[in-house]
């Protein structure tokens, strides 16, 4: 399969878009032209609200614990071999 995707290696076809940008951006500059700055968008990242993300975290561990507690304890006292006998003196 690698072998199917292995050729020859030709330097000349790489080609570095931002070079070529740059290059064609000074030679513009050098013949006197104005260059316009590019109009910039900017994307709003959504934003979290990090504390509410937290409590909610903590909200649903806590509901969770419970109940594989219980789960434990109940299974725990249906085997009835769980508890240990603890000497008394008399």
């Amino acid at each position: 399969m690698i072998g199917s995707l292995a050729s020859e290696f030709d330097p000349q076809e790489l080609v570095s878009e931002y070079r070529r940008d740059l290059k064609a951006l000074l030679e513009a500059k050098l013949a006197g032209e104005e260059i316009a700055a590019p109009e910039l968008v900017e994307e709003k990242a959504p934003v979290v609200d990090l504390l509410e993300a937290l409590r909610a975290s903590v909200a649903e561990a806590q509901g969770k614990k419970p109940a594989k507690a219980a789960a434990k304890k109940t299974k725990a006292a249906s085997s009835g071999g769980s508890r240990r006998k603890v000497a008394t003196r008399k």
